[in-house]
């Protein structure tokens, strides 16, 4: 880390987290999938690299949790796959002028079997993705740009008539996606590892949809989304599993 300036009382919070951003160097991957072989980010020392800048930089971060939900997926005979959804924010305070914060919104998915560890590593992912998105920390094996599915500009729709009396329109119904997108979907599944019936219990997990004739757009990128998830991944390309059903 950069050795970082002295800061006046009056500086504000955004110039703070300004400076942040600017100390906070390149993290390397320290966190090893050895069944899929390679190497990512782990939470831990995101976290530790954030926090010692923070300090430095007189900003104190408050994480909190607003909103958790569990799936449980069944396994046959084995214990069930519980998956834990949080949604909640993360708040920096500038220690040098109380009352004085920026807040940002965040969300985290975690996974673990018949146990009580779903809901903490979810919470851990959340504070590990709100931080490296917060303070640009990059993560050179994956590129949104280049992974994400494009999709063609909608044409705009055409502005209907005012009418008092007239009814409004219904909500269109979501885009359902190609083949040619739940066929990347698969490919860019196939290269962290997932496939067969890691493939489909990842899929209900994430979209909560059986069958891949339900899929939209929106689930299709989601799913790209999640896949850049390397401890969500390794859950569920090192399980075990029986016989269920799953997106096909």
């Amino acid at each position: 880390m950069t050795t970082p300036p002295a800061i006046p009382d009056g500086t504000p919070i955004a110039a703070r987290l300004a400076l942040a951003v600017d100390l906070i160097d390149g993290i390397d991957k320290k966190g090893r999938n050895e069944a899929q072989g390679y190497d990512f980010l782990r939470a831990v020392d995101v976290t530790r690299a954030v926090r010692e800048v923070l300090v430095n930089v007189g900003v104190y971060a408050a994480v909190s949790i607003d909103r958790q939900t569990t799936t449980i997926i069944p396994r046959d005979t084995k214990p069930p796959l519980i998956l834990s959804d949080v949604e909640g924010a993360i708040t920096f305070h500038n220690t040098a002028a109380p009352g004085e914060s920026i807040t940002i919104r965040a969300a985290g998915q975690g996974a673990d079997y018949g146990g009580d560890k779903a809901t903490p590593k979810a919470i851990t992912s959340l504070i590990k993705y709100a931080l490296r998105s917060a303070f640009l920390i990059p993560d050179e094996t994956t590129d949104p740009e280049n992974d994400a599915v494009e999709q063609p500009l909608a044409a705009p729709a055409d502005r209907p008539a005012a009418a008092v009396t007239a009814p409004p329109r219904p909500e269109p119904a979501p885009a359902l996606a190609s083949d040619t997108m739940k066929a990347k979907l698969r490919v860019e599944a196939r290269k962290v590892g997932l496939d067969g019936p890691a493939f489909k219990a990842f899929m209900v997990a994430v979209t909560g949809k059986a069958s891949s004739k339900e899929l939209t757009i929106g689930d299709i990128d989601r799913a790209l989304a999640k896949l850049r998830d390397s401890e969500l991944v390794a859950e569920f390309a090192t399980a075990t599993y029986g016989e269920q059903a799953g997106a096909h």
